[in-house]
């Protein structure tokens, strides 16, 4: 069974690679968020999104990544427990809204609203650039 959409294993590949890059020892909602923003949201479009600069949420989130800790002699961990449970809330969004891939599937749709409902840094980020689920995920 795949629960995957293409787009959002890309996204989630996305943001092993970054953590596997940065060293760190968990793959995090950071990450993730980190990977969304770069695949989703291109900083050369602010005119797309009025009233707030991705480049500037792109920053603050690897500045955040920047203080996640390092692993030792290790490859990226399985996803620590903040992530655990954003996927599984977007699985759940999957499965019980009005899916935008019509496969029942996790797309980057359930992945933003996810992640803006997340209660750690990642969820902090989204909400202090004001980014509302409704806007972000289309």
């Amino acid at each position: 069974m795949r629960i995957w959409s293409p787009e959002a294993l890309k996204i989630m590949n996305q943001a092993q690679e970054k953590a596997f890059d940065l060293e760190h020892a968990e793959l995090d909602p950071l990450h993730l968020l980190w990977a969304f923003l770069q695949e989703t949201i291109l900083p050369g479009e602010k005119d797309a999104w009025p009233g707030w600069d991705p480049t500037l949420a792109i920053r603050r989130t690897e500045l955040d990544l920047a203080g996640l800790p390092r692993a030792w002699k290790t490859v990226v961990a399985s996803p620590n427990a903040p992530l655990r449970e954003l996927i599984l809330r977007a699985a759940d969004l999957a499965a019980t809204t009005n899916n935008h891939n019509a496969h029942g599937r996790i797309g980057p749709h359930e992945l933003v609203l996810a992640l803006v409902g997340d209660r750690g840094p990642s969820g902090d980020i989204l909400r202090n650039f004001e980014m509302k689920s409704a806007a972000m995920a289309g």
